[in-house]
């Protein structure tokens, strides 16, 4: 068992000051993440780097609408990194951008879940999620904590250059997610952006209220968690959303729609249906024979477990059916404000423990 350990920054002051200082502080991996942006979207049809820059910027007036602050920021990155503010914008839209298909091609990415103080063994709240990609993520991917003056702390894992992906707040609330396929990608607000946005919420009503009323680009599940065992799992489409309660025991949410209403979405072939219900039920599983003694370290070996196969947890490439592999696993514990975060495969790599 390797421990590697993820490189960690504090960017603090107004959103400007914080977005010059990522962006000077990894202005190399930063334009690394921008040319496996340019290299995956090259693979569709009719591809060009403008083409995917106006792409980008077609999302931009939606950032501004719900997040102005992150409007700042991302100028503020741009200055800072040495690129153009249309980059800047490109590196939080690199899913609608990489897709213009409007599918999606990362269809198998990350399984999630959440154990309230009901079912863990000291009272605590959990959640957390392997995090899963198609591509080389996990080499330049940092753990970032947004200290924006006025707004809670936000600490995410995350490739250089985008400014959220999954994370935890100082104030017990965590965002995790996981990729769904549908048709009907439109403009609107990206979807990389939304788990801050909902983080810098002073709680999970006033974050439940915002995420129903936002104007979407694409489709994906958000569990968002908060300390105390309130949890809802949002599955959403460009065009619609189903909100599922999913606090007091367990919840688990991999890559498949489980809304009854929203399943006439669902896009996934035979192989990712599979794989996905395989994945959601081995944890569902393992979350109900270990009631009331759930800790981060039988969390751990969860999500390391290989019980299935090419349909596990723990997930290595499988071509042709499936290139993506997990490149961060991580647990937060929501009520002592702590995550334990392993670098790329679990089964592979020790977990670390971080503070705020």
């Amino acid at each position: 068992m390797e421990r590697t350990v993820y490189q960690e920054y504090t960017f603090s002051g107004t959103h400007t000051e914080v977005g010059r200082q990522h962006g000077e502080t990894l202005r190399q991996p930063l334009r690394q993440h921008l040319d496996i942006i340019y290299a995956l979207a090259g693979r569709q049809p009719g591809f060009s780097r403008e083409r995917a820059l106006e792409t980008a910027m077609g999302l931009e007036p939606y950032i501004g609408r719900f997040a102005p602050g992150f409007v700042d920021e991302l100028h503020g990155l741009a200055e800072g990194a040495g690129i153009s503010y249309r980059e800047a914008v490109l590196l939080q839209a690199r899913q609608e951008v990489v897709n213009l298909d409007r599918l999606g091609g990362g269809r198998l990415e990350c399984t999630s879940f959440t154990a309230g103080p009901s079912v863990t063994a000291n009272g605590h709240t959990y959640a957390g999620q392997n995090a899963d990609l198609t591509g080389d993520f996990g080499r330049f991917t940092y753990l970032l904590t947004f200290a924006v003056t006025g707004k809670p702390k936000i600490k995410m894992i995350t490739p250089a250059g985008q400014i959220s992906y999954l994370g935890m707040n100082d104030r017990g609330m965590s965002a995790n997610c996981n990729f769904l396929v549908c048709e009907g990608w439109k403009r609107g607000f990206p979807r990389y952006l939304i788990s801050r946005l909902l983080l810098e919420q002073p709680d999970l009503q006033t974050a439940r209220q915002l995420m129903l009323r936002l104007e979407r680009a694409s489709s994906r599940n958000i569990l968002l968690c908060q300390d105390g065992g309130q949890a809802v799992d949002f599955e959403n489409t460009a065009a619609e959303i189903a909100a599922i309660e999913a606090g007091g025991g367990y919840f688990v949410h991999s890559n498949h729609f489980l809304s009854p209403r929203m399943q006439r979405y669902e896009r996934s072939n035979p192989y990712e249906l599979l794989n996905s219900r395989t994945r959601l039920a081995r944890l569902s599983q393992l979350m109900e024979a270990n009631r009331g003694r759930i800790d981060s370290a039988l969390l751990q070996s969860f999500l390391r477990d290989h019980e299935n196969g090419v349909h596990s947890i723990c997930m290595h490439p499988d071509p042709p059916e499936n290139h993506a592999n997990t490149f961060a696993s991580m647990i937060f514990d929501l009520t002592d404000r702590t995550m334990d975060v392993a670098r790329n495969n679990p089964c592979q790599n020790e977990y670390v423990h971080y503070t705020f």
